[in-house]
């Protein structure tokens, strides 16, 4: 066990062995894919799958970002629905020991994701409970507290729920694994004296540069509307375009819309 990791009094069944890591982005996934791959001595490193960062032995990592998850449908910084379902779907699996997760504040993020998945959290321990299991669920809240989400807030809400809040992906990430019985050993970290070497050249900026750095902002923002909101609070100008993907992001019907408009500008050229 990492002697550095306070270890939760959690009691796992025999069973009870994988760890299943559910992330907003492809940047924390990695981290925690790095350590699990680190700690299980994987010869191979990140064995992946379609949709998947590390999936082994019972272990997997996902970065819902990525875009197999976010064809025609939000991101899941702005919308938890895809999360919950593999949280549920993991919950279920009696060999689920530790849940990872990640909750990223900013501009652009949902305002209380915290309270989105909470319920479900809470739902998932209890019924673990119920069928005579516990499941530790671990996470991190990644943002500051010049965040427009409350920091300290979103923290507390998700420890209400149960979640083992950690100050950092990597400490979340070799908590789960000592639940486990895993660990992953620190690199030497010491402070080395190097050679001097020619000094870095000074970068200036271009005019162009520093004159739109000068200027207020003058944006067209796409999409979410909560960015044209940001640049508004700073004093930016902006124009804002409400876009939808085409039929909901569904596939199948834009393929439908796009075979009837072929259809349609077909026989006008008849016509």
């Amino acid at each position: 066990m990492d002697t550095k990791i306070v270890t939760p009094e959690i009691s796992l069944t025999p069973e009870q062995k994988h760890i299943k890591g559910y992330y907003s982005g492809g940047t924390l996934a990695s981290e925690a894919a790095m350590l699990i791959a680190d700690a299980l001595q994987l010869k191979e490193g990140l064995i992946k799958q379609d949709g998947y960062i590390l999936k082994t032995e019972g272990h997997e990592v996902i970065d819902l970002g990525d875009d197999i998850y976010t064809q025609g449908k939000p991101h899941p910084m702005i919308d938890p629905e895809k999360r919950i379902a593999f949280i549920e779907d993991a919950a279920n699996d009696p060999e689920t020991a530790v849940i990872l997760l990640d909750v990223v504040l900013g501009y652009g993020s949902h305002e209380d994701m915290a309270g989105q998945l909470a319920p479900a959290i809470k739902g998932v321990i209890a019924k673990a409970k119920a069928a005579g299991r516990e499941l530790a669920v671990i996470g991190t809240v990644c943002g500051t507290l010049q965040d427009p989400q409350d920091y300290k807030e979103q923290r507390q809400t998700l420890e209400k729920a149960g979640v083992i809040v950690k100050d950092s992906n990597n400490e979340a990430v070799r908590t789960g694994l000592a639940l486990v019985g895993h660990s992953v050993e620190e690199a030497d970290k010491a402070i080395r004296e190097v050679e001097s070497g020619e000094a870095a050249p000074i970068l200036e900026a271009s005019e162009a540069m520093l004159d739109l750095l000068a200027k207020q902002p003058r944006v067209i923002n796409i999409g979410l509307k909560s960015f044209a909101e940001a640049i508004t609070e700073t004093g930016g100008r902006v124009v804002q375009f409400d876009w939808r993907p085409v039929a909901g992001g569904n596939p199948e019907l834009q393929k439908v819309l796009q075979f009837l408009n072929s259809y349609r500008a077909e026989t006008a050229d008849v016509k």
